[in-house]
């Protein structure tokens, strides 16, 4: 997924709160950076989850308001960040949500398939794709509009 929405140009960012030595592992053997506006990890912010920074700062280096961007998540502040950011949200019920209340979310998803981000994007009214979460890596936000 993370491929088709390049293909049509939306902006996409990776955030984590999670050790960054691990994460910017999985960043560069995954080759994310072609894909990528900015890896943004927590030694580039001064507040974890369910602090807003991290988002807020995503969208500012994606140079659009927040509400247009959508947010990957499977953790309970981070869904609550995500939204006090004025993002969408969708939760990935996932191995790393360990029965979290991801109820706040504007969409669960259980596992990533297409006919999962048809139904996403048929509730919140949206006209393109979500990408793929990558694993270990808690957001992905990307640009919605251009």
């Amino acid at each position: 997924m993370v491929k088709k929405l390049s293909k049509i140009n939306k902006k996409m960012i990776i955030g984590s709160s999670g050790f960054p030595r691990i994460i910017k592992y999985v960043y560069q053997k995954l080759n994310l950076n072609k894909y990528m506006e900015e890896f943004i990890d927590i030694n580039k912010i001064n507040n974890g989850k369910p602090n807003l920074e991290i988002f807020l700062q995503a969208a500012n280096a994606l140079n659009t308001n927040p509400k247009n961007c959508i947010v990957v998540e499977d953790s309970e502040n981070g869904i609550k960040a995500a939204k006090n950011a004025g993002m969408k949200c969708v939760a990935y019920n996932g191995r790393n949500s360990n029965f979290q209340n991801l109820e706040l979310a504007d969409f669960i998803i259980n596992k990533y398939n297409d006919e999962n981000f048809k139904k996403i994007f048929n509730n919140i009214n949206l006209n393109i794709e979500i990408p793929k979460s990558i694993s270990n890596l808690s957001i992905l936000v990307f640009k919605l509009f251009e």
